[in-house]
């Protein structure tokens, strides 16, 4: 196993001829480079199975610390104060950038040929002054303070990385064959367990209305096994650029006389890892990265995968990731509305519209069942206020969540009862919101188009609805209709207009309300409240 992040890092400001403090041989050193069984070693617990690979027990993320002090580096204004190199408040390393982009274009990198020879995103907003850290989270100037300043920023690392496993078998080798390497990863934590990629893709493509499907994301939701990607040719295993695929292990069947994997059929196993399990579209990626290679006189692009493209550490990649979770197709939480409608993306603003909206329990909004509040990352969803005449939607100010500063609130509890069907239901029931709102292919309307329309709305709230709510009966009532599906919804979706920090608290936005409209569904039928009255839709396809 390997996590290189840190050392391909200072490589990098090495080779961009950006400020740097370490350099050569010591990037061999931990934790520049952390290697085997500091990420995983293989299990001797019979429980588990004899050879199982298990991730080795660690918080997310840990200060790095290198001969006894803090690790730092240095934050190069050169680097930071160009606009397109920062994504929310992470630096983006990404080589060539230059200038920002003039409008949200949400096919950036649907192409997959940005190769990310280090973490895409970095964290830089833990100052080291004489040996003292300094939170710049704390600071209203924060943006300002890395676009023009000089300063040490802290590292930290994760457990994270990729390699191999493989097999000795001296029966084999007697016989002039020899093994070939599996390749594994240790990645983020899996909130969703009970959703697999490879099923949201066959869905994707079977099942979804076809009116419907070319919006729900800007790149389809395929999984790893449909991409067929080589693996990760730096680790010196002998993984070669021409492979097509990789080596995996597979189980037995649960049961004697299981039916067997079929080409795109059934499979037995409730979860699955690699292929089918992860995604196989990256931007950086969720479980691992892309690495790209021209191959021959032809200068063929060729892809590989390659964990050090992801963020360091790799909260800072599940937070933008989760943000933007309209743009990313997989099997991963959609955290979109938890943040202001407009994101701050490589010096433009850029709105994202929800695909798979999390509950309101979810995100912290209302109290689980037992009273606790349990958003799955720690941060609280939007909060409805009232400034004078006027209806705002209080959101946490997302330049200032820094998952490194809230240890211990991240949770799948709740993330982990989301089955299959549940998450296909809360795709459709907010893309029949959207098409009762009037959002439709029509002719000349781009895929690009649909997305803007989408994003132009937020949602304020997405909930189950027992058939006895009064409020859904009551709407129920007005149009002489009901909603026949098993899965039900309440939606508050808004209209939104200029937002603004909060002149009280710099870490929270105010988002102005234009419009709000209230709905019920089930994915099939809308009742929906716009401008005082209820109406039933029908016409959504099916």
């Amino acid at each position: 196993m390997r996590n290189d992040l840190l050392a391909l890092f200072h490589r990098f400001l090495e080779f961009q001829s950006f400020r740097n403090n370490y350099f050569g041989d010591v990037l061999k050193d931990h934790p520049f480079t952390i290697e085997s069984s500091r990420i995983a070693e293989l299990s001797s617990r019979r429980d588990y199975g004899l050879g199982v690979l298990v991730p080795h027990p660690e918080p997310f993320i840990l200060p790095a610390t290198f001969h006894g002090r803090p690790l730092t580096f240095p934050v190069d204004p050169a680097f930071t104060g160009e606009s397109a190199n920062i994504q929310l408040s992470s630096p983006m390393v990404l080589p060539g950038l230059t200038g920002s982009p003039l409008e949200p274009d949400y096919f950036d990198d649907a192409a997959q040929d940005t190769r990310r020879p280090a973490p895409q995103y970095i964290n830089a907003r833990h100052a080291v002054e004489n040996g003292r850290v300094v939170n710049l989270n704390d600071s209203p100037d924060m943006m300002k303070i890395l676009a023009r300043c000089d300063f040490d920023a802290l590292h930290y690392v994760d457990t994270s990385g990729d390699g191999w496993v493989i097999a000795e078998c001296p029966q084999l080798l007697q016989a002039g064959l020899t093994s070939i390497a599996a390749f594994c990863m240790v990645g983020l934590p899996d909130f969703l367990p009970n959703v697999t990629q490879r099923d949201l893709m066959l869905w994707w493509r079977r099942d979804v209305p076809e009116p419907l499907r070319a919006a729900l994301w800007a790149i389809p939701p395929y999984a790893l096994s449909q991409t067929c990607i080589a693996a990760d040719v730096e680790l010196p295993v002998g993984f070669t650029i021409d492979d097509d695929t990789v080596t995996a292990i597979v189980s037995q069947p649960e049961a004697p006389g299981a039916p067997g994997q079929s080409v795109n059929g059934r499979y037995q196993l409730q979860k699955v890892g690699l292929p089918d399990g992860s995604t196989g579209v990256f931007d950086p990626g969720w479980d691992t990265n892309l690495g790209t290679q021209y191959d021959g006189p032809t200068h063929t692009l060729k892809r590989y995968l390659a964990a050090h493209g992801l963020g360091s550490p790799f909260v800072e990649d599940a937070k933008l990731c989760a943000a933007l979770g309209s743009y990313w197709p997989a099997a991963a939480p959609d955290a979109t509305r938890e943040y202001e409608p407009n994101k701050p993306l490589s010096g433009i603003l850029y709105p994202w519209p929800s695909i798979v909206p999390m509950t309101d329990t979810e995100i912290g909004m209302v109290p689980a069942a037992d009273g606790t509040f349990m958003s799955w990352d720690g941060v609280p969803g939007p909060q409805r206020r009232q400034i004078g005449d006027h209806i705002v939607v209080a959101y946490r100010n997302i330049l200032y969540v820094d998952y490194i500063d809230m240890p211990g609130t991240m949770t799948a509890a709740l993330t982990a009862r989301i089955d299959a069907a549940e998450y296909k239901a809360r795709i459709l029931a907010l893309a029949a919101v959207y098409w009762s709102l009037g959002i439709r292919p029509r002719r000349g309307k781009t895929v690009n188009d649909l997305l803007r329309d989408k994003s132009a709305w937020a949602v304020l709230s997405f909930r189950h609805v027992a058939p006895e709510d009064a409020a859904f009966q009551a709407a129920a009532a007005a149009v002489h209709g009901s909603l026949n599906a098993p899965r039900r919804y309440a939606v508050d979706i808004y209209r939104w207009g200029t937002q603004a920090p909060d002149p009280a608290d710099f870490k929270i936005i105010l988002v102005e309300v234009l419009e709000e409209v209230h709905a019920f569904t089930d994915g099939r039928v809308v009742i929906l409240n716009r401008r005082g009255t209820w109406h039933l839709d029908d016409s959504i396809p099916t």
